[in-house]
């Protein structure tokens, strides 16, 4: 304060002055206010009050979550296809169910709905929470090679979770918790067949694995005005499951282990009306296939690394952002364009598409 009091007496004195004719003192007054004018323009990674908060792993795409938006909202659809898989030496192979007799390729659709709201909010400090229920159908296709008469499979279009969690975070760092509720029914087979010693066959598809999970992580993005810099990690520490041992082949569930851990690491470049960018992840999972029951071997690890490209587009006349990502959400991760993996599957073809409002 004491230096805005002396400004505004040499202010009020120079006033008072008579002026200089040869003009020295406009010159001197232009050269005292470019260098503060200079100081003034925000650089392009310089922080201020008014950046928007970081995201979570399962946002990114949406934009960076707006700081004068305490509520957030998104609704999604996604489609996604797979007919291969990595083997444990990294050879594709095809996808195949009932004992790896029968190969086909894998279809996925899902709806997810996402809430998520601040209860706190200081100028770099927020607390929150919120929620994303999930909607799923799986498919399986197959090519036309099926011995033990299982047929094509498919679920039903219906509930297949629902993820609370809370968030802290600050303007770069955040972090993350919560659980994950499975909504989905448990897998029909039929009545155990004689010619197979007693054996059951699936009859259709799970839309989950019936598990529920505890997950928590951290994230971080970078508040740059043009670029942004964005990643994290999430681990999923999953319940334990019932087993079903008359199934044949990989069928049954394991009762155990399988718990997931997820390396994301992006970049993006912002303009007035869209962003665009790239996620590289690292998808691990400890003690099982990345996903099951597709020729898959059980009881050992899995990994898979993928990117996955992203737009998102606010038009200025409409209050919220359209987005589409080259992944398809599955229970827990998302699977984008393969770059290697082992034990696990291969994506094919994959989108997500959908709107958020509360996101810049």
């Amino acid at each position: 304060m004491l230096h805005l009091a002396l400004a505004g007496l040499l202010a009020g004195s120079l006033a008072l002055t008579p002026p200089d004719d040869t003009g020295d003192d406009k010159k001197s007054a232009a050269a005292d206010k470019a260098p503060t004018e200079a100081v003034a323009m925000p650089g392009v990674f310089e922080l201020n009050a008014e950046e928007p908060e970081t995201i979570t792993l399962d946002t990114y795409a949406l934009g960076r979550p707006a700081a004068s938006a305490p509520i957030k909202l998104w609704a999604q659809y996604a489609y996604g296809t797979a007919s291969d898989r990595y083997a444990l030496n990294n050879d594709v192979e095809r996808l195949a169910i009932a004992n790896e007799t029968a190969t086909g390729e894998a279809i996925s659709q899902r709806i997810a709905v996402g809430a998520q709201i601040n209860f706190l909010s200081f100028e770099r400090f927020r607390l929150g929470g919120g929620a994303i229920l999930g909607i799923a159908k799986n498919e399986f296709s197959l090519d036309g090679n099926d011995p033990l008469g299982v047929g094509s499979l498919e679920s039903d279009f219906g509930l297949q979770q629902i993820k609370v969690y809370g968030i802290a975070r600050g303007k770069v760092v955040g972090i993350h918790g919560g659980y994950a509720f499975d909504l989905g029914d448990d897998q029909e087979f039929t009545e155990p067949i004689a010619a197979l010693g007693g054996a059951q066959l699936p009859s259709n598809l799970a839309r989950s694995d019936n598990r529920d999970a505890v997950f928590f992580g951290a994230d971080f993005d970078y508040p740059s005005e043009r670029f942004r810099l964005l990643g994290g990690i999430d681990y999923y520490l999953l319940n334990d499951a019932n087993d079903n041992p008359n199934t044949v082949g990989e069928n049954e569930m394991e009762i155990s282990g399988g718990n997931f851990l997820n390396f994301a690491f992006g970049a993006g470049l912002r303009f007035p009306v869209f962003e665009i960018g790239a996620v590289l992840q690292l998808q691990t999972r400890f003690d099982e296939p990345t996903l099951e029951n597709v020729g898959t071997t059980a009881g050992i690890g899995s990994h898979i690394g993928m990117v996955v490209p992203y737009l998102r587009i606010s038009p200025p006349n409409l209050p919220a952002s359209l987005y589409i990502k080259g992944a398809t959400p599955d229970e827990y991760l998302e699977y984008g364009y393969p770059l290697g993996g082992a034990n696990s599957v291969q994506p094919g073809l994959g989108f997500t598409a959908g709107l958020s409002i509360g996101f810049e």
